[in-house]
């Protein structure tokens, strides 16, 4: 079936409409406007910006441009559409429900029975290159896993992100992403990607970046890609460039008239005590409970906004100790824990399970629930909410919380009030995040309100219709209720020149937040894990050396790596008074991305022990206090230092904080399983447990493993099943071991736990230890799980390469630059100090090896290669772009021979500009590979001679012919191909 244009309605209906959910419903058509953008985006591309009101669909452009891709890829006439398409927005829960439609989509792909979509499917499938028709991911930062969307330039995908992950990643400097891997993060990003910015009003300097961005891949030469941008919003501040506006026709479309014109009311309540205080808590929980009488629905859901999340865990207490239902909302939570509390309340919550839609619940419900949330659901999010309390805030974000109720306006009346503290509309008043306009909002909002009866509270109509007439009546008293928009800095080109430097970093270093909030902040989120078995970091000099806490902490880890689904990420600078146990500030945080810092001048000296992690090999990996912390950083504690509880930070709390590792590994358990057997994971029957399976272990008998594993896990209380219960019965030729991390001394005495861990089949050190594969160190070709020869990596590398360029459709000199690249780029291995390093001692007489099989510690593998002669500094690529230069003659002139040897020497994310290498041997003669070498410079040093410039000149010369992003991307290319020829088996 080849697709078309007049598909997409029947597609549309079958991944969200009543066959979709299993009901007998009508037919969910997409709406008209939805139709139209597709077409005009087929016909002449993205526009600038799709200004559509809230609850009109907004989030549809995933499927509209998986749509356009599919069209392309099944033969339409049209241009070629990105690859890639990433979804950014500075709300976390935002993020979470684009994240669920884009897995809506890939599930449909993979087992939808209509055959449209099967078609769509199978063009998608055809596009990357016969793997999974759609991969999707949500990218939170400084996490194993976050780089499977970065395993493919010709995979189709959707990214679902924060405005920090994305902005980071393009601009080369990739929170929590090391700097070898940032140039393939901005070259995937930056070429063959399109970019929809939701929400754009909230992040005005990150819009002007991309812009920027967008002049520059535009130009001649930019970028080898395809790439758009594209922003979307219900509350555009400035319309300029080609802005996708709804007709009228359209808006009068039954579903969105209902929708703008629903009736919402508000009343102004004004509170005598400062904000934060028990006073304001017992007027917001007031105003809340008196709503519950206004409604029409026997058991409503009403919302309470608030500013900070210290705030919110107050009203949440006040409300509990009150005997009400309610639940805590923020973006400060562990992922899991979020997905858990929405699966539980989704049909209390959404448009989905709304008030029309009550007896599809299985049993209706008896009492109110009350939804106390941040900033995190005033924007985008598909909630619809009865009645609604909220604080004083800003006109632009009142309006959208205001979007939250009453959604798709199927009620008769949903009730709101305002609260503002005295302390709020003070004259004089500064907020951190919303400077001095809630006093101007306030008094717009009194001028405009009147008593809805004697006595009563002034009231205004805040139905979207009614709210933008107010504003449109006065716009510039509107205008001064706002927070003032914040600009970027122009991205010159020397910024980016800069900032392409990855490896070395040059110093100064351009300042990010300016680019992505238009002032500076505290640069970006940390991320904290709480592991039930790592007490161990808590432990006294006296007990156990630093040097030995680190040792066993990173082991302990490495067994069971973080996975993006048990962090929380909160500001750096509340997670270092956390760890100080300066709790009461800690909380004080809101949920708006580039916070700034509250107490800037505190330097947090000190605090409890964390595990920073960037993987267990990674020179970063290692104990750390508060005032080690960086922006991105990823961190292991303890779950008795507390500070988290199922609805996320509470920085003042003492209790121990649940593990829940093994649930957010269970995604990934198709190809990595770790299960830990530990007192502090299970009772006391279960440390005993791996005796059971050590033997057949031992044996690698995998058969018998797996049987004794799940009859083990099917004895498990269902308390303790959810993470493991699910052994990966698809693992792929399983291989089992067991690891002993808990102790200082392995194999002194009985262990006091173990990890079993099943693999699938794969070659890569960093794919057994971990569930991410990398070929970024000299250090991983010696492990693997059997030898592999220098010339059958190199088959495999040219083989995998040759794949992607024809999928991209690159063209003969790029395509032949690449086989040239892919053939020497491992070259430098061939030297005889590398093989014995290899070797040990193996005979010398076989052929050059890429990989061995032997698997040492990292001690051993150290003093292996100290004992071989391979310098500390020594990389092989610079020695294999001093051969592939002795070949560049028999390549005539089918290549680009400078971009050639370029890719040779990036290809492990040094050379950006400058190499770590330092080698004895380069001032001598010598043959590799029967490639007579001379004694002249390497690309390492500044009297490398390329056409009269040294290698920095090369660089910069390269990125002046196919542009900053352009160049990253052929990069991707080659190290992508790398990569996945290094996952084979031998």
């Amino acid at each position: 079936m080849t697709l078309s244009l007049e598909d997409f309605p029947a597609i549309f209906d079958a991944i969200h409409g009543a066959q979709a959910a299993g009901e007998e419903r009508s037919v969910l058509a997409p709406f008209a406007w939805q139709t139209r953008l597709l077409r005009e985006v087929v016909a002449h591309g993205w526009p600038d910006i799709v200004d559509a009101p809230t609850g009109a669909g907004k989030t549809a452009v995933l499927d509209i441009a998986l749509f356009h891709l599919a069209l392309a890829a099944s033969g339409a006439t049209c241009s070629p559409p990105p690859r890639r398409i990433v979804f950014a927005v500075d709300r976390r829960v935002i993020v979470d429900q684009a994240f669920n439609r884009a897995r809506k989509l890939r599930q449909a792909l993979a087992s939808c029975a209509d055959a449209g979509v099967q078609a769509m499917a199978e063009a998608l499938r055809r596009l990357a290159g016969g793997d999974e028709p759609l991969h999707v991911e949500m990218l939170r930062g400084g996490m194993p896993r976050e780089d499977e969307w970065a395993r493919s330039p010709i995979q189709p995908t959707i990214l679902c992100t924060t405005v920090d992950q994305l902005g980071s990643r393009l601009l080369f400097r990739g929170y929590g992403v090391s700097p070898s891997m940032a140039p393939i993060h901005a070259g995937l990003l930056g070429g063959d990607a399109l970019l929809l910015l939701d929400e754009a009003h909230l992040a005005r300097p990150f819009q002007q970046t991309l812009d920027r961005v967008g002049q520059i891949v535009s130009q001649p030469g930019g970028g080898a890609r395809p790439w758009a941008f594209c922003s979307l919003t219900a509350t555009p501040r400035e319309a300029t460039g080609k802005v996708f506006r709804l007709s009228d026709a359209e808006r009068a479309e039954p579903a969105i008239t209902t929708r703008l014109r629903a009736a919402k009311t508000a009343e102004l309540e004004f509170c005598r005590d400062r904000s934060g205080s028990n006073d304001h808590v017992a007027a917001v929980v007031s105003a809340a409970t008196q709503l519950v009488q206004q409604c029409t629905q026997p058991a409503p859901t009403v919302a309470i906004i608030v500013n900070r999340v210290a705030l919110a865990r107050a009203v949440l207490q006040a409300l509990q100790a009150g005997d009400h239902d309610a639940i805590l909302l923020t973006g400060r939570v562990r992922p899991v824990e979020r997905e858990r509390l929405l699966n539980q309340h989704e049909a209390r919550l959404t448009s989905r399970g709304g008030a029309t839609e009550s007896d599809t619940i299985a049993e209706a419900p008896t009492r109110p629930l009350f939804v106390v949330a941040t900033q995190c659901i005033e924007a985008g999010a598909d909630f619809d909410f009865d009645a609604m309390v909220t604080q004083i805030a800003p006109l632009d974000a009142l309006q959208q919380r205001f979007g939250r109720l009453n959604r798709l306006g199927l009620r008769d009346r949903a009730p709101a009030v305002i609260i503002a503290a005295r302390d709020e509309i003070a004259r004089g008043n500064d907020d951190p995040l919303y400077q001095g306009t809630l006093r101007e909002t306030w008094e717009w909002l009194s001028a405009r309100a009147q008593p809805a009866a004697p006595k009563a509270c002034p009231a205004l109509h805040i139905g979207p219709q009614a709210f933008s007439a107010l504003l449109a009546a006065d716009p510039a008293a509107a205008a001064k209720c706002v927070v003032a928009a914040k600009d970027a800095p122009v991205l010159r080109g020397a910024d980016v020149g800069f900032l392409t430097m990855t490896n070395p970093r040059p110093l100064p270093d351009p300042y990010l937040p300016l680019f992505l909030h238009g002032e500076p902040t505290n640069e970006a989120d940390v991320s904290i894990v709480w592991r039930a078995d790592c007490e161990i970091l808590a432990s006294s000099p006296e007990v156990v050396s630093q040097a030995g806490v680190t040792r066993i902490a990173t082991a302990i880890v490495a067994c069971q790596p973080p996975m993006p689904g048990e962090a929380l990420r909160v500001p750096i600078w509340a997670a270092k008074a956390w760890l100080t146990r300066q709790g009461s500030d800690a909380a004080n945080i809101t949920d708006a991305e580039g916070e700034r810092d509250l107490h800037p001048d505190e330097r947090y000296p000190g605090g409890r022990p964390a595990l920073r992690w960037r993987g267990a090999d990674h020179e970063d990996t290692g104990l750390i206090r508060a005032g080690g912390l960086r922006a991105g950083d990823l961190i292991i504690v303890p779950s008795s230092y507390g500070g988290c509880d199922r609805f996320g930070w509470a920085p003042e709390s003492r209790a121990p904080t649940a593990d829940i590792a093994d649930a957010a590994a269970v995604p990934y358990q198709a190809r990595y399983f770790a299960l830990r057997l530990h007192s502090a994971l299970w009772e006391d029957g279960w440390v005993d447990a791996w005796p059971r399976l050590q033997q057949s272990v031992v044996e690698n008998a995998a058969q018998d493993v797996a049987a004794q594993l799940r009859q083990m896990l099917s004895e498990l209380p269902p308390s303790q099943r959810e993470g493991v219960a699910r052994f990966p019965a698809n693992l792929s030729r399983p291989r089992f071991r067991l690891e002993f991390p808990y102790d200082a001394e392995p194999g002194d005495g009985q262990p006091s736990g173990a990890v079993l861990i099943a693999t699938r089949g794969i070659t890569s050190a960093d794919e057994r230890r971990a569930p991410a594969a990398s070929t970024e160190d000299d250090m991983t070709g010696c492990f693997a799980d059997g030898s592999v020869s220098l010339a059958r990596h190199t088959r495999d590398v040219v083989e995998q390469a040759g794949k992607f360029v024809a999928a991209l459709k690159l063209g003969d000199t790029l395509a032949n630059t690449l086989a040239f690249a892919a053939q020497y780029h491992d070259a430098g291995k061939a030297d005889p100090r590398f093989q014995d390093w290899l070797r040990g001692p193996e005979p010398a007489s076989r052929e050059p090896l890429a990989k061995s099989g032997r698997r040492r510690g990292d001690i051993a593998e150290n003093i292996a290669r100290t004992a071989a002669g391979v310098p500390a500094h020594w990389r092989h690529e610079v020695l294999s772009v001093r051969v592939a230069r002795q070949h560049l003659g028999t390549a005539g002139a089918s290549i680009d021979p400078a971009l050639a040897l370029y890719l040779i020497g990036t290809h492990h994310g040094r050379g950006r500009p400058f190499f770590p290498h330092s080698d004895p041997w380069d001032s001598h003669p010598r043959e590799v590979l029967g490639t007579p070498i001379a004694a002249e410079a390497g690309p390492e040093r500044l009297d490398f001679d390329w056409c009269g410039g040294d290698w920095a000149e090369l660089f910069a010369g390269l990125q002046a012919k196919y542009g900053p992003w352009g160049l990253a991307f052929l990069e991707a290319v080659l190290r992508l191909a790398d990569h996945r020829a290094s996952e084979r088996l031998p």
